[in-house]
């Protein structure tokens, strides 16, 4: 194996780890935030949970109007794990991009337009 592929992998790796871990802390952190706010962890589908907006990345910032801290920490989570392998093609693009390996930048940007056209509602 490559020195330059074992160190993607070890971005990678990385990049997940801290993106799971992220994800974890801030999802447990809203429902002890929930608990003490609202004195259970039972799931009530009220109107103010509910969130529709355009695409994912108007959802980022809806995230950060007006909401109860649980409602902000959970969302956060749940940007940070859906962002986790976004970010991790990013990754992969750029050390394509600095290796020069066309063939496989071309394949990483394919599956890069994927993921972006499927959190974007065209």
């Amino acid at each position: 194996m490559k020195i330059e592929q074992k160190k993607l992998e070890i971005v990678i790796s990385t990049i997940l780890r801290i993106g799971v871990l992220a994800s974890l802390v801030l999802l447990s952190a809203g429902i002890v935030a929930y608990y003490f706010s609202e004195g259970t962890v039972e799931i009530r589908l009220e109107e103010s949970w509910k969130v529709s907006t355009q695409n994912f990345f108007t959802f980022i910032p809806y995230t950060a109007s007006n909401h109860s801290l649980a409602f902000l920490l959970i969302a956060s989570g749940i940007i940070a794990l859906m962002l986790t392998p976004y970010l991790r093609v990013v990754a992969s693009i750029a050390y394509f991009a600095l290796t020069r390996d066309l063939k496989y930048l071309a394949i990483t940007t394919i599956v890069l337009i994927i993921i972006t056209t499927s959190l974007v509602r065209l």
